[in-house]
């Protein structure tokens, strides 16, 4: 069996202990096919962020940092500096049995707040992926970039996802197939997008960026107070972001010293079959990332028997090294999906969600 472990495979593997913590693990934190990772009563102020490609533990590496950095409790509310490198222990720890694997990624209010977090590991190669079998804590680096935060233990800025088996993630055949059964796509207008102008290749369905809308985007202002992430709807959003008026001509110059907030013009759905990931980054379509929380669960957009149509997707946008000018219409990113295990039991958006049928938003943190 091979696929994306789903909500009630995730609570069988906390059942057997493969996924535990101290603290009791909340039925709350288990998603269609992810869990929320929370932070632990202890961080770090660190120089940068690392891997242990050569082998090692993590703490190891933290315990050379001791004499130039610090170590913090989060067991009251912590202030994170915009641009400075933090390490945190989270509460969430894994024995995975061989042949499963994970992956991690930030969760949509932490991208949308320009907020960069990679899981780490003991012996880790590579970033927010856990190797097969893995036995052992998780730690998140974290780099506010925009604003500066605040932040709490308990609290989740990331989510990990289970994979059994490989060979998981559709290919071009199969995605065309996929399209033509769930109808994947629809226009801002509702209606069903035609396989015929659906940009299907590389084994992805790309995606445009909408100006055709009186705001067509949010851009970050330098110098705000501290975003609280433990607060929901609590912020003005003018205080944090500049709105972007429908431009004239339909373009926009891309600025790098800004982090935008802009949405596809399509509607996209994901069938309780599949979930799916935004490649984060694609140098054929500019030197930009378009999404750092790019993972949309089963039902989004779609519902359980597919009576929604469709969900914008909203981008989280930051130019690398130089200004690129966009126009309405513009391929702007990739979305991969991979076949489920099995229908989860619950599928996004039944128990409430602030980004279902979404269009043009902010994270949770602001009045909207």
């Amino acid at each position: 069996m091979t696929g994306v472990l789903s909500s009630q495979h995730i609570r069988d593997m906390i059942a057997k202990q493969q996924l535990f913590s101290p603290t009791p693990i909340q039925q709350e934190q288990i998603q269609p096919s992810s869990c929320d990772l929370r932070l632990g009563a202890v961080a770090y102020r660190v120089p940068a962020s690392f891997l242990l490609s050569k082998g090692g533990a993590v703490q190891e590496k933290l315990d050379q940092f001791a004499k130039d950095y610090y170590k913090f409790s989060l067991k009251h509310e912590a202030f994170l500096e915009a641009r400075k490198t933090y390490v945190f222990e989270l509460q969430e720890q894994l024995a995975l049995p061989p042949g499963m694997k994970a992956r991690c990624n930030p969760k949509s209010s932490t991208g949308r707040i320009d907020t960069f977090t990679r899981v780490i590991t003991d012996h880790c190669k590579n970033f927010d992926n856990i190797s097969d079998g893995y036995h052992g804590k998780l730690y998140l680096v974290v780099y506010p970039m925009s604003f500066d935060l605040i932040v709490k233990e308990g609290i989740s800025l990331c989510q990990i996802r289970f994979f059994q088996g490989s060979g998981f993630r559709l290919q071009e055949k199969h995605l065309r197939d996929e399209y033509t059964k769930h109808q994947l796509l629809y226009d801002k207008r509702d209606a069903p997008l035609p396989i015929g102008q659906a940009l299907i290749d590389e084994d992805g369905l790309f995606l445009t960026v909408d100006f055709d809308e009186d705001i067509i985007g949010y851009r970050s202002k330098k110098n705000s107070k501290p975003i609280n992430t433990t607060k929901k709807g609590h912020y003005d959003a003018k205080e944090f972001w500049d709105p972007i008026l429908r431009p004239m001509n339909k373009k926009l110059i891309l600025d790098p010293d800004f982090f935008y907030i802009l949405k596809s013009k399509e509607k996209i759905r994901i069938p309780t079959t599949l979930a799916a990931e935004m490649v984060e980054f694609h140098s054929g379509i500019g030197e930009f990332r378009s999404h750092y929380a790019g993972f949309f669960d089963p039902g989004f957009g779609y519902g359980r028997q597919g009576e929604i149509s469709g969900s914008h997707a909203v981008l989280e946008v930051r130019m690398r090294d130089m200004p690129m000018e966009i126009i309405d219409g513009q391929i702007f990113v990739k979305m991969v999906f991979e076949q489920m295990l099995d229908i989860p039991d619950k599928v996004y958006g039944e128990e409430g969600s602030h980004y279902q049928n979404q269009a043009l938003r902010l994270s949770k943190h602001f009045m909207q």
